[in-house]
């Protein structure tokens, strides 16, 4: 339930800056939802019906990963050392001299897999996806080197079917949006009607900043572990530097598909979107913050991204 903060300094505050957000966004955001100790105490959403979803872009991959330590808890999955070979071996037996097989899952993770990038990825989609990607050349670096790759993420959803039996969004519907209550979502597919892993998710804006949420507490919900509580710790962990910025927070890592940061002068992790898709969570304030935001245009990325990102630090200072 959204707990009512507005006789308190917080809730005022906070309110006063949900009333500001949408213009100082330049009216591009869409949604704001703010949970602070385990409880949503700030929620708007500017010219939609209140039951809406936005399409949350590239924080699908968080969701992702979260699926994947779920698959690993529950061995499904042996490692993070296993190869795209080893997890995908009858493709990989079409294509035996392909150096992407021996990618492993833990660089797919840290997006240091050197798989060169497909263009118009989601636009291209082939029934030989999967050997699309294996046919792509790897640059690897020494040591590991940052790249986003939608392409090497791409994989995540046939390692996953093969893992699981299920497609990603049937796993998640049981094993993660189940568990958070999360009843309404969506989940675009590709041409062979398979869910994709890197984009394509839709949630409201109050489920939304529950993939944060529990992710900075434990991988717990409600009492009930969701998440393991060591993929919880480690995903968040820095191990890469991202090349990506988003003033004003500080970008300082990348874990196993989020982003780690500090903002206001406190540690910070986040799934991030294309167009301002934040689910963002500050441990030590137990506090998260999650927007959904129009598609802008390519020059106006960077732009919009700082604005929103100011609207989520102004709401970060309230929480002292």
């Amino acid at each position: 339930a959204l707990r009512r903060l507005a006789g308190s300094s917080f809730g005022a505050a906070l309110q006063a800056v949900l009333d500001g957000a949408l213009e100082k966004t330049s009216f591009a955001l869409s949604g704001v939802a703010v949970v602070r100790n385990g409880f949503l105490v700030g929620e708007r959403v500017y010219g939609y019906p209140p039951s809406s979803l936005f399409v949350i872009n590239s924080a699908t991959k968080s969701v992702t990963s979260m699926l994947v330590g779920i698959a690993l808890g529950e061995g499904k999955l042996k490692s993070l050392n296993q190869t795209v070979g080893e997890l995908l071996p009858e493709a990989a037996a079409k294509t035996p001299n392909s150096p992407a097989i021996l990618v492993t899952l833990a660089e797919i993770l840290t997006q240091t897999s050197g798989v060169q990038e497909i263009g118009g990825l989601k636009l291209s989609l082939l029934p030989d996806q999967v050997h699309r990607v294996l046919g792509q050349p790897v640059h690897r670096a020494d040591p590991p080197v940052w790249a986003y790759c939608d392409a090497a993420i791409s994989l995540l959803g046939q390692i996953l079917v093969r893992a699981t039996g299920a497609s990603p969004e049937d796993y998640a519907r049981r094993v993660l949006f189940a568990p958070l209550g999360i009843e309404r979502f969506s989940w675009e597919h590709d041409s062979m009607g398979g869910a994709m892993s890197w984009v394509g998710v839709k949630l409201s804006p109050r489920d939304l900043v529950k993939i944060a949420w529990i992710m900075g507490d434990g991988g717990r919900w409600r009492g009930r572990q969701v998440v393991p509580e060591r993929w919880a710790m480690e995903s968040v962990q820095s191990r890469v530097a991202p090349t990506w910025r988003v003033p004003p927070m500080a970008v300082d890592g990348y874990g196993y598909l989020w982003f780690t940061g500090t903002l206001n002068g406190r540690p910070a992790f986040w799934g991030w979107g294309l167009g301002s898709q934040f689910t963002l969570m500050v441990p030590s304030l137990r506090l998260a913050v999650a927007t959904a935001a129009a598609r802008p245009r390519a020059e106006k990325a960077n732009e919009q991204n700082t604005r929103v990102m100011g609207v989520i630090a102004e709401i970060v200072a309230l929480a002292r």
